[in-house]
């Protein structure tokens, strides 16, 4: 079975959703990263603790391409990757930076795989592309994404990096060692393959930070969505994207609710925002959860001592003995059983109408688990603190049904 047709039935068998992330139909002068669609057939002054956090090895793979042997050259894309080699090099990050005539299909793709494969269960893996993408459509009339390395040819799709090939089989499933990675595509390129984890972990949660570093993370952030330039250039010697990434990160811009930790989702949330005002419209980053995540998220910035010290006073501050808890469940015949952190059980409730309302729950964490009894929906878990009145909308995604996927390719 041609391997184009397998990924797809592993995507159905994954229940997940195809999305386009930084599609360009018309991307041929050198000012964008890409070079659109075609037929075929088949920072200074930070301290080293406030990115290292609680990982053992925290690790960043830096492509940057300027000179292609059959595209367009670009003009900042190596700078881009240098720039954030440097920022995650000042921080404690081991870099490995791969620029220009090294950055061949076969050394990129050996050295994720290796990278990957061999990582340890608490490392923190970071690879962050500058260059072009592509996409090619094949006779069913799909979009296929790729990266195009430095000798790259659009005649030819086995010159390129597949985005299949990194979501499906170099991350999705445990052989992948890192328990959190995380994808920096500033290149045109579509094909990302999102899915919602069953396990939610909320910001509300005192232990909101360990919990995440507990479970595994796969995430994307792209520099634009479909059908839109991405530059090359227009912020400080980089592209707008890369630009406000070293800016968010190095100036804690991207901390978006002001626990003085950045998250990739803080950082994609951070993004789509910024370059969207920069670009004047033009560009909107995309951030998505890849297969294999399991209610992780990839911690990208820890508190320094003094931000530390701030956090513990403000938790200190939370005087309240009980909490109250609202939920908008779709759909809208549901229970919620409410769990302490430890597993005990407080209380089951059935939701009426698509509304649950608890109240004076003694403040704490606890876990939310919330389903139906139509066997058609799945459960979904939340962690989330109670300190005071939360209100949360929860949508249950429909059951997965297994299709027999074939042995052999």
């Amino acid at each position: 079975m041609a391997y184009g047709r397998y990924i797809e039935q592993l995507r159905k068998l994954a229940g997940i959703v195809a999305i386009a992330a930084v599609l360009l139909s018309a991307c041929a002068e050198p000012a964008h990263r890409g070079i659109g669609v075609i037929n075929t057939d088949p920072a200074e002054g930070k301290e080293t603790k406030t990115f290292k956090g609680q990982y053992a090895v925290s690790k960043l793979i830096a492509v940057g391409i300027n000179e292609y042997r059959h595209a367009d050259r670009l003009r900042y894309a190596v700078n881009d990757a240098r720039g954030i080699a440097e920022l995650f090099g000042a921080v404690g990050f081991e870099t490995i930076e791969v620029y220009d005539q090294d950055a061949t299909r076969d050394h990129v793709m050996n050295l994720l795989q290796s990278e990957f494969l061999n990582a340890g269960e608490n490392d923190r893996i970071i690879f962050f592309f500058a260059g072009h993408g592509i996409d090619l459509m094949d006779s069913d009339g799909a979009n296929k994404g790729y990266l195009v390395p430095v000798n790259g040819s659009l005649k030819s799709p086995d010159s390129l990096i597949p985005l299949d090939w990194m979501q499906v089989d170099l991350i999705a499933n445990k052989a992948a060692g890192a328990k959190h990675i995380l994808y920096i595509l500033d290149a045109c390129s579509s094909g990302i393959i999102a899915t919602r984890s069953l396990i939610q972990v909320d910001d509300s949660l005192k232990s909101y930070v360990s919990e995440l570093l507990k479970r595994r993370a796969r995430q994307v952030i792209t520099a634009g969505t479909a059908n839109q330039q991405v530059l090359d250039g227009g912020y400080r010697g980089h592209s707008i994207f890369t630009g406000l990434i070293l800016k968010g990160l190095g100036d804690n811009l991207a901390d978006m609710n002001k626990d003085y930790h950045v998250t990739a989702t803080e950082l994609g949330i951070y993004l789509s925002q910024e370059v969207f005002i920069q670009s004047s419209g033009a560009q909107k980053p995309d951030f998505a959860k890849l297969m294999g995540t399991e209610g992780g998220e990839v911690v990208l910035k820890f508190p320094s001592e003094a931000e530390q010290t701030i956090l513990n006073q403000r938790d200190d501050t939370l005087q309240a003995d009980s909490g109250s808890l609202l939920l908008r469940v779709t759909p809208k015949k549901f229970e919620a059983s409410i769990f302490r952190m430890d597993d005990s059980l407080v209380v089951t409730r059935t939701g009426h109408d698509g509304i649950l309302s608890v109240t004076n729950l003694p403040s704490g964490d606890y876990k939310i688990l919330v389903r139906t009894n139509d066997g058609e929906h799945a459960s979904v878990k939340i962690l989330l603190g109670l300190y005071e009145h939360v209100e949360r909308e929860v949508s249950l995604p429909k059951k997965l049904h297994r299709i027999r996927i074939p042995t052999t390719i």
